[in-house]
C-alpha cells in the first residue's frame, strides 16, 4: 500500500469508537409515603375548624356600640352648651342692657339706639359619626370539612386523629395604584390585597402534637386587579357603590380556593396520593464488536419490576425483577474503561449504566444505594446522563425521607 495512503488511513476517525445508545421509557405507578405519618393503625381521622376571628366580630361591635355611646354623650354635651350661650347668658345680657335702657327713658334721656337681641347661632357638631366595622363572614364548617379527602385515610367524625383548622380571619390588605399613560390617555388600575391565614394542627394519640403551622400558601396576600378608571375620582366613586359587596365577594371565594388548597396540602403532607413518575433507562443497540443482549435482558427485567411497583401484593416479585438487571448492569461495569471509546463499557455506557442503576435501586426501595449509584455516575462526568441523574438524586432524597418518616 502506498505509504501516503495508509498514513491517511491512520488518521481518518476510527469506526466503533463509541456505542449507540438506546433509550427506554416507562412510567412508574405508586403510592406516595406521607411526610407526617398520622396513621394510629385505624386509617382514620377526624377535622374540627375553629373561627375565633368571630370574637374579634364581637368585641369590635361592642367597641362601635360604646363609641357610638360617648358621640352622643359628646353631641349632648355640645348641644347643652349651645343653649347655654342662646338662651342663657345671651338672654340675660340683653334684658340687662333692656332694663338700663328703659330707665334712661323713664328719665327722659335715652340712648340714641334700642338695645337689639342677637339672633340664636345654629347649633354646629364638626365631628363625625362613628362607622361601623367591617365584620368578617362566618366559615361554613361543614362545608370545610366536606371537601376534606385524604387518600389513604377515612375521615369519621369522633376519629381520636384529630385535624384542627384554625381559621384565622379575613385580613384586608393595601391598595396599590397603578397610573399609565399621560394627559387625556391617562388611566388607573388598581391592585386590592387580601388574605386569610390558617393554623393547621394535627393530634395523634400517643404521640401528641405532631403538626403545629401556619400553611404556607396563606400567609401571602391574594391580589384582585381592578378594570381602568379614567381617574381616581372614578375609582372613588366605584368603591363607594361597590366596596361592601367587593369584600363580601372575596370572603366567599377565598373559603372555596382554601379548602381545595388545605386538601392538597394534607395529602401531600399526610396522604397516601396516587403519584407517576416517568423512567428512563438505556441499553446499547447491537453491534459489530460486541453483544449487548445482556442489557437487553437487564431491561426487560427492570421494565418487568417497575411496572408492577403500583401492586402491594407484587412487591416481592418487583425486587426479584429488578435485583436481576442490578446484577447485570454491577457486572458490566467490572468492564468499564472510561479512558477507552472503544471499549464496550466505555464512558457514555458507563454514565448511562449508572443511571440504570440509580432508578433500580430506588425503586426498590435502597436508597443508599440510589444515592451512591448517582454520585458514581455524577463522577463519571457524562453530560447528558448528569442532567438525567440530578433529578433521580434529588427524588431519591425525597423519597428516602419519606420512608424513614414511615418506618415498617
Amino acid at each position: 500500500m502506498n505509504k501516503s495512503l495508509y498514513a491517511l488511513l491512520f488518521l481518518l476517525p476510527a469506526t466503533g469508537i463509541s456505542q449507540t445508545m438506546q433509550d427506554h421509557k416507562a412510567i412508574v405507578k405508586y403510592k406516595q409515603l406521607p411526610a407526617v405519618n398520622i396513621n394510629d393503625g385505624s386509617n382514620m381521622y377526624s377535622v374540627v375548624v375553629e373561627t375565633p376571628f368571630l370574637q374579634k366580630n364581637q368585641d369590635s361591635m361592642a367597641l362601635y356600640e360604646l363609641t357610638k355611646q360617648n358621640y352622643m354623650k359628646e353631641v349632648e354635651t355640645a348641644l347643652d352648651n349651645w343653649r347655654l350661650q342662646n338662651s342663657g347668658a345671651g338672654d340675660r345680657n340683653y334684658w340687662a342692657q333692656m332694663a338700663a335702657y328703659e330707665k334712661a327713658v323713664n328719665a327722659g334721656t335715652p340712648p340714641p339706639q334700642m338695645p337689639q337681641q342677637a339672633p340664636a347661632a345654629a347649633f354646629v357638631f364638626n365631628k363625625p359619626y362613628p362607622k361601623k366595622p367591617f365584620l368578617l363572614k362566618e366559615v361554613n364548617a361543614a362545608s370545610v370539612t366536606a371537601g376534606i379527602k385524604i387518600e389513604g385515610l377515612t375521615q369519621q367524625a369522633d376519629a381520636p386523629v384529630k385535624i384542627t383548622l384554625v381559621w384565622n380571619g379575613f385580613e384586608k390588605g393595601p391598595i396599590k395604584e397603578n397610573k399609565t399613560g399621560t394627559g387625556a390617555l391617562t388611566k388607573y388600575k388598581y391592585e386590592i390585597q387580601y388574605r386569610h391565614r390558617i393554623t393547621l394542627k394535627i393530634d395523634v394519640p400517643g404521640k401528641g402534637l405532631v403538626v403545629n403551622e401556619n400553611i404556607p400558601d396563606m400567609e401571602g396576600y391574594r391580589v384582585y386587579n381592578t378594570s381602568e378608571f379614567a381617574t381616581k375620582g372614578d375609582f372613588k366613586l366605584w368603591w363607594i357603590d361597590n366596596e361592601a359587596s367587593f369584600w363580601e365577594q372575596r370572603q366567599n371565594e377565598l373559603v372555596m380556593q382554601h379548602v381545595a388548597t388545605i386538601n392538597n396540602y394534607l395529602n401531600e403532607k399526610v396522604g397516601y396520593p396516587s403519584k407517576t413518575y416517568a423512567v428512563e433507562m438505556h441499553s446499547v443497540k447491537k453491534s459489530k464488536e460486541y453483544d449487548f443482549t445482556d442489557y437487553t435482558t437487564a431491561w426487560n427485567a427492570a421494565q418487568d419490576g417497575l411496572l408492577k411497583v403500583e401492586y402491594k401484593d407484587k412487591q416481592a416479585e418487583v425486587n426479584q425483577k429488578l435485583q436481576q438487571a442490578i446484577d447485570i448492569w454491577n457486572k458490566a461495569l467490572t468492564e468499564s474503561d472510561l479512558n477507552n471509546k472503544k471499549a464496550r463499557i466505555n464512558r457514555e455506557v458507563t454514565s448511562a449504566t449508572y443511571v440504570n442503576l440509580a432508578t433500580a435501586y430506588l425503586w426498590q426501595g435502597n436508597y443508599v444505594e440510589a444515592e451512591l449509584a448517582c454520585n458514581k455516575g455524577l463522577a463519571v462526568d457524562f453530560g447528558r446522563y448528569n442532567r438525567e441523574l440530578r433529578p433521580i438524586l434529588e427524588f431519591t432524597k425525597f423519597q428516602k425521607a419519606r420512608a424513614e418518616a414511615n418506618p415498617r
